[in-house]
């Protein structure tokens, strides 16, 4: 272990344009595209011994962030009056830029951000993009009154990573740093509870959760040989939405 980046408590705000194409045969294409600010968070940079003695922990805080995803699939789903049973299969792309301000020594090294780097410095910044075949599958539960439960399970059985990291106060350090790996097992999960206001206009409530990391070796050509290090991406958080459907394909009950 020579360095350790941590990003976390990265608050976000996004917005996001949805749809979805049935066919009586069960056929479907959805997708949804969206992109916002990361508004808070920090940053831990930590350095280890031997390469960097003693122990090295500091702290930055992230501001000025961006994101911007979305995600196409397509698949057959089979229906009942109160049920939907729906596979699918997909692509996924997800990108991040992360800024953090500032250095504060933490630990007990006294040559690293010591006397601190104020708030206002850019100090580091983290590109990450993320493209990732979904396989998956949805359900929909229906209920009476208009309330309905949807939710979605995506495996992502490849992932690949392109990134790029900007340390601007190391003149040692090329920039950027090119960053890659690919990423095997990831998920995302979406649970929705809907609301049917009229056969045409409904709204929900829901929740998010998504994994992306690698677990292998991946090329960060700050020195001359290849360096091994290991990413991990997660985001979880809730969301509101409101819906209109154009064409219906079977009588809604209430």
């Amino acid at each position: 272990m020579l360095s350790r980046l941590t990003y976390s408590n990265l608050t976000a705000h996004s917005g996001e344009l949805f749809g979805k194409v049935e066919h009586l045969s069960g056929v479907f294409v959805k997708g949804y595209i969206g992109g916002g600010a990361v508004t808070g968070g920090k940053l831990q940079d930590e350095d280890f011994p031997p390469f960097t003695f003693p122990y090295s922990s500091t702290d930055s805080q992230q501001r000025d962030g961006q994101l911007r995803y979305g995600t196409i699939d397509a698949g057959y789903e089979w229906r009942s009056e109160s049920l939907r049973l729906g596979f699918f299969a997909g692509y996924l792309y997800y990108s991040e830029r992360l800024n953090a301000f500032g250095c504060t020594q933490t630990a007990a090294n006294p040559f690293v951000c010591n006397p601190p780097i104020p708030s206002s410095v850019n100090v580091i910044s983290e590109s990450t993009t993320w493209n990732a075949m979904r396989l998956g599958g949805n359900t929909t539960w229906i209920f009476g009154s208009g309330l309905s439960l949807v939710t979605e399970f995506a495996w992502l059985p490849y992932a690949n990573l392109s990134g790029a990291d900007f340390h601007w106060l190391r003149p040692d350090l090329i920039r950027p740093v090119p960053e890659s790996a690919i990423a095997v097992f990831n998920v995302q999960l979406e649970a929705l509870l809907n609301y049917q206001f009229s056969p045409n206009f409904a709204a929900g409530i829901g929740a998010r959760y998504w994994r992306i990391g690698s677990d292998g070796k991946s090329g960060e050509a700050a020195f001359p040989e290849v360096q091994a290090i290991n990413f991990r991406t997660e985001r979880y958080g809730g969301f509101v939405q409101v819906s209109y459907k154009v064409g219906d394909l079977r009588p809604s009950r209430y």
